[in-house]
């Protein structure tokens, strides 16, 4: 036999006693030496970290020799094919040899079908918890959604997020908006369907009620937004008044407020002057208060006096009355724009007997709101 016959049979024989040491463990006891086992095992936990680290945690992964077998859910064909390629090259291409992947089996991999016609939704309980269930589009949507609803409501955060692709394309900075206004509510719930936010709560009170509902309003970004948003009724104050913080939107409103607490109180002068008395002043403040929350509105302060004297006299005690009522209003930071005076004297009474009870009540303070 020929010494390069001899050569290629010693060679053959080194690379198949070398194969079979890898894929047997003949070599596992030897300092450094890997066999198949090892191997498979070294290349699964890191194929399998990889994924992880990848945010794929759908799928697992395990091995037949180096071919590497995947099985789960990918939820588009666009993720699919990200975890084939991520399998394919985590530990480099490899062989028979060196013990890399040699192949990649996705059979067991099925893609989801997007879902038709999605939700998201965002529930905020009485309790404080936030569950935010429904679609967005991917995997990126989904943690930048754990993330913002983790740093608002830490461990009361309830996570039943999915993914469908071309749910909710670009729609996070209008979810993350979402979440914000929900954390300022005492309880709500946010429904995303069709590129359009239905928002549905209680907040404590009128003012953070309507900041809250012109944001969802405004949502933007393609979106559509609706808010209904209640708040408890005002308890009446000191003077019997329920009234909300805030401006008051109509006109209407403001009259009905003002007249409830001139019919409720009454603004009291000495006799036969025009000095207010001082137990009025507390009520006068809640006026003032009052004026500025209708500040959209003029306001006409009239005199009246009972039919008993002079009837110039009169008119002129009750002008010289409603101009101390507009003074008084004006010390307290009043706008004069809004305010004039009027002394009607006995001309509009609203008791006509001829009694003391009924003279007191046409001694009065009322103020008008004209639009």
């Amino acid at each position: 036999m020929s010494f390069g016959m001899k050569l290629l049979i010693g060679l053959i024989a080194f690379l198949g006693f070398g194969v079979a040491g890898i894929h047997y463990d003949v070599f596992n006891q030897l300092p450094g030496a890997k066999g198949a086992k090892t191997v498979t095992q070294t290349l699964q936990a890191s194929v399998t970290k990889t994924l992880h680290d990848a945010n794929h945690d759908g799928v697992t992964v395990s091995f037949s020799g180096q071919k590497a077998i995947i099985s789960g859910e990918a939820f588009s064909k666009q993720q699919f094919e990200e975890i084939k390629e991520i399998v394919r090259t985590s530990k480099g291409a490899g062989g028979v040899i060196i013990g890399g992947i040699t192949a990649v089996d996705m059979n067991g991999v099925q893609v989801a079908k997007p879902v038709i016609n999605p939700d998201w939704i965002a529930t905020l309980g009485a309790d404080g918890k936030m569950v935010v269930s429904g679609y967005v589009n991917n995997k990126a949507d989904q943690l930048l959604i754990r993330e913002q609803a983790s740093k608002l409501f830490a461990e009361k955060f309830n996570d039943e997020l999915k993914i469908s692709s071309g749910a909710f394309v670009d729609a996070v900075p209008q979810m993350v908006l979402v979440l914000i206004s929900l954390k300022q509510l005492d309880t709500g719930s946010v429904v995303l369907k069709d590129q359009h936010f239905s928002l549905n709560g209680t907040a404590t009170d009128k003012q953070k009620a309507k900041k809250i509902a012109t944001a969802i309003d405004a949502i933007g970004g393609g979106f559509t937004g609706l808010a209904n948003i209640t708040w408890p009724a005002p308890k009446p104050n000191e003077f019997g008044i329920a009234v909300d913080a805030g401006k008051i939107e109509t006109a209407a409103k403001c009259q009905e407020l003002f007249s409830e607490a001139l019919i409720k109180n009454k603004v009291l002068f000495e006799s036969n002057s025009a000095k207010i008395g001082e137990k009025s002043y507390s009520f006068l403040d809640f006026l003032a208060q009052l004026s500025a929350q209708c500040s959209a509105f003029s306001l006409n302060v009239g005199g009246h006096t009972d039919n008993t004297g002079p009837r110039e006299y009169n008119v002129h005690l009750s002008n010289l009355r409603a101009n101390s009522v507009v003074n008084y209003l004006l010390s307290k930071g009043g706008n004069s724009q809004q305010f004039t005076a009027s002394g009607f004297g006995p001309s509009q009474p609203i008791c006509q007997q001829n009694t003391s009870q009924c003279r007191a009540q046409n001694r009065r303070i009322e103020i008008i709101v004209e639009d």
